[in-house]
């Protein structure tokens, strides 16, 4: 009996663990999405109102992204920063400006 309440011990400290993890990766990505996407979305506005040239908030953003895409720390969330990314580019408010 005591075997088994050490073993689901140390199943529920691993599966916690696990989910702790989990949770610290989709926070992350959360994070950079938010990141990329508020970037682009005030390139946006700026190029909208004539504030920002078009060519210049282009290039930005995509150095932007290509910068946190080969930083070695960030590697878990790439495809969030992808994701972002496209999903910014089919915004209608921004469609020929990023």
């Amino acid at each position: 009996m005591k075997i088994l309440l050490l073993l689901s011990v140390l199943l529920l400290s691993a599966g916690t663990a696990k989910a702790d993890d989990d949770f610290k990766t989709r926070a992350k990505a959360a994070y950079y999405y938010g990141t990329v996407y508020g970037v682009g979305s005030t390139l946006c506005s700026l190029v909208k109102d004539n504030k920002l040239e078009k060519d210049y908030s282009q290039k930005y953003l995509v150095e932007l992204v290509e910068y946190l895409k080969e930083d070695p720390n960030l590697g878990d969330v790439i495809p969030a920063i992808e994701k972002s990314y496209q999903d910014l580019k089919k915004e209608p408010s921004c469609k020929g400006k990023i």
